[in-house]
């Protein structure tokens, strides 16, 4: 008797299963009455635009969109885009292999990507061997997409930063004695607020490196023992940025040598050029890319003159919170093109690209005097296809309505349409103009139209 209730109560249980396997097909649909209508590509391309591009460490939404539906899961296991973000709170891992299998899972769905990483570890102690194993995996698995990682975001004790393996060294925040690092094999370097001459250490034990961001640098008012010269063959690109007036920038620049370097930046807070200037005719390098901010130093025109004409290879110059002088424009107006004698004598000869930005409320300049340089300029034409080697000139001032510079006359007009007409791109713009339009010349024109129109009446 209870074997035959048993038996009835299996098959009263296989005819729901089966029940509901056909309501699960309609079940999916009504949960998905959008999605079912359109390609699989394109509802790929809404769920890629659900994510928070502004915080995607925050990200989590693939496994909230895959809960909706089979589709919707289908749909974002094969959208790489949802899963390039990574929160791993490891403390509150428990089970090593299962955990392992998700976190490599999620990663071969992000395909290629650059991934977002962020990682949080409160306590790691190696004497207890299951988490430190977690712990070790875990890297391990991240080492291994090392070259794909965009964002890093890392809460860990100190005994585990070693276990990164990564070319690029990010240190923000860390005391640089606390972190031991063979720099032998760094290629490229990004440190937020260190000590000059602890930052010399670094590039004298960093012969690879290619790539040197250095924000705020401190201290240096008096250089260390050690003053021999440091060469570093492969670096091409340098970020420098003086923390304060007070450093010294020679202690930092005198010894440095970069036969190879390409592109250079540098903030110095109301530091002169003179040390620049030595470290490029030491360098001898090919150098293309110049940005110098110099924070409104006042007595650098001479300094800066010298420190162009020691890097004449310049194709694109940008001078910020720089005061310009009429003099840096009557440089650039060339002697004549067709002179051979006098193409030696050519301040920047291959200048591509000027950006400029006046400090603000300060400039000095005469537009005549600015439009006849960008006119010399446009006659020199480059090998070949006969364009202008000066390809951009864009032009940053804040004056108000009051002041000379603040309307472009009209005989400076017409040289700007010549340049303009003769291929290059002329940008001016006057972002202390009350919500007005910034180009100016634009307003310029309008301005000087009216008052024809006006004369004319």
């Amino acid at each position: 008797m209870l074997g035959d209730q048993i038996a009835e109560t299996r098959a009263f249980l296989e005819h729901l299963e089966a029940h509901r396997a056909t309501l699960k097909p309609k079940l999916n649909a009504s949960h998905d009455p959008f999605m079912s209508l359109l390609p699989t590509e394109s509802a790929s391309r809404i769920l890629d635009l659900s994510i928070d591009q502004e915080d995607p460490l925050e990200n989590r939404f693939p496994l909230v969109l895959a809960s909706v539906s089979r589709r919707w899961r289908d749909i974002a296991r094969s959208t790489p885009s949802l899963w390039t973000s990574l929160h791993l709170r490891l403390d509150e891992a428990l089970r090593q292999p299962l955990y392992v299998d998700i976190l490599e899972k999620w990663i071969s769905r992000s395909a290629q990507l650059p991934l977002s990483l962020s990682i949080r570890i409160d306590y790691c102690d190696p004497c207890d061997y299951p988490r430190w194993e977690l712990f070790k995996s875990v890297i391990t698995i991240l080492n291994i997409q090392s070259s794909r990682w965009g964002r890093l975001s890392l809460n860990i004790p100190f005994n585990l930063l070693g276990l990164f393996q990564s070319e690029i060294v990010s240190l923000v925040g860390c005391r640089f004695v606390n972190v031991l690092i063979d720099w032998k094999n760094v290629t490229c370097l990004f440190i937020v607020f260190i000590d000059v001459n602890a930052c010399l250490e670094i590039l004298q034990n960093a012969p690879q490196l290619r790539e040197c961001r250095l924000r705020g640098v401190d201290g240096g008012l008096y250089g260390g023992s050690n003053t021999s010269p440091i060469v570093l063959q492969h670096l091409s690109n340098f970020d420098v940025e003086i923390a304060k007036a007070s450093v010294m920038a020679s202690t930092l620049f005198d010894r440095l040598i970069f036969p190879s370097l390409n592109s250079f930046l540098y903030s110095g807070h109301g530091r002169p050029f003179h040390q620049l200037t030595s470290f490029f005719l030491r360098s001898l390098c090919p150098i293309k890319f110049l940005y110098i901010n110099e924070g409104r130093y006042i007595g650098h025109t001479n300094n800066l003159y010298a420190l162009l004409r020691a890097i004449p290879t310049i194709e694109d110059l940008r001078i910020e919170d720089t005061l310009l002088f009429d003099q840096f424009f009557a440089r650039l107006s060339l002697p004549n093109a067709s002179d051979e004698a006098s193409k030696e004598r050519i301040f920047l000869p291959h200048l591509t690209s000027l950006y400029v930005r006046n400090p603000e409320g300060e400039t000095s300049l005469s537009w005549s005097v600015v439009c006849n340089a960008l006119d010399a300029r446009s006659l020199y034409k480059r090998v070949g296809d006969g364009r202008p080697v000066l390809q951009h000139f864009y032009m940053e001032i804040r004056v108000s309505e009051g002041k000379e510079e603040y309307r472009i006359d009209k005989s400076s007009l017409e040289v700007l349409q010549r340049v303009i007409d003769r291929g290059v791109h002329v940008h001016l713009f006057n972002c202390y103009n009350n919500g007005a339009s910034p180009d100016m010349i634009a307003y310029s024109r309008a301005y000087h139209e009216t008052e024809r129109q006006s004369i004319g009446t």
